[in-house]
């Protein structure tokens, strides 16, 4: 586009200035004085500048567009790196919680559920989150999650009430995949492009 905003800018030039001097050279005998001829051309490059002007203007705007994409493309990259971040390290809070869990130290893990917990609802709601995983096992892992956590957190209130270990460990190894399946995803995507 810029080159035909040049080669528009030098027709309106030559046009221009071809017309100034089939002007200058139409008048009468009398009307040639060197105020005239200088009027004349000093209106034809007034013409030619406000043609340039506004070349440059509309120059200037597409390149702010260009600068503006790129600039939220490298948003949406660095968000998506620090997405991926976040994931890793919902991954290793997974294992301290499975870790507390098996000593049961249910305190412990319920707290540190209570931290990967915000980490998932971040993840939760990344733009593309489905073009990367299957978002119906995601939502179920989060669901048996929430499940899981309140099961805790009733098990610590309540002293005999009981809670199935296993289960809550085999829900995070689930939902450990699934943020592993991401992670790599994303990974792939941003290397390939696929």
């Amino acid at each position: 586009m810029k080159l035909s905003y040049r080669i528009a800018a030098w027709i309106a030039s030559f046009l221009v200035g071809a017309l100034s001097i089939i002007v200058a050279t139409q008048l009468n005998a009398s009307d040639r004085t060197l105020i005239n001829y200088v009027t004349i051309f000093g209106t034809a490059l007034s013409f030619i500048g406000l043609i340039l002007t506004f070349i440059q203007v509309r120059s200037v705007k597409e390149t702010s567009e260009l600068t503006k994409q790129e600039v939220t493309s490298t948003i949406e990259k660095l968000n998506l790196i620090l997405t991926v971040s976040d994931v890793s390290k919902a991954s290793q809070i997974i294992e301290i919680v499975q870790g507390y869990l098996r000593d049961n130290k249910f305190e412990l893990a319920y707290f540190k559920m209570k931290d990967l917990k915000g980490f998932l609802i971040q993840i939760k709601h990344l733009k593309d989150l489905p073009s990367y995983i299957e978002i119906n096992q995601f939502d179920q892992s989060l669901q048996n999650f929430n499940i899981d956590l309140t099961s805790i957190n009733t098990s610590i209130t309540n002293v005999g009430k009981s809670i199935n270990r296993n289960a809550i460990i085999n829900n995070l190894e689930n939902l450990s995949t699934i943020l592993s399946t991401l992670t790599n995803t994303v990974k792939y995507k941003e290397m390939y492009g696929n």
